[in-house]
């Protein structure tokens, strides 16, 4: 059935990369927006502010 290397390469590409997708989805699940802690430049959000203008 698969006689030639690329009839079981091909799969077996497709296959390693839906692994990885799927556990790197997986892991990653974080609330949206950044909190810190995350590595990034941003700063932490801060509550908002009250824009009565007072």
């Amino acid at each position: 059935m698969m006689n030639d290397w690329q009839s079981w390469a091909a799969p077996a590409v497709v296959l390693l990369t839906a692994v990885i997708f799927l556990t790197r989805c997986i892991l990653n699940r974080k609330k949206s927006g950044c909190g810190g802690g995350c590595g990034c430049t941003q700063k932490l959000k801060s509550p908002p502010r009250n824009s009565t203008g007072a």
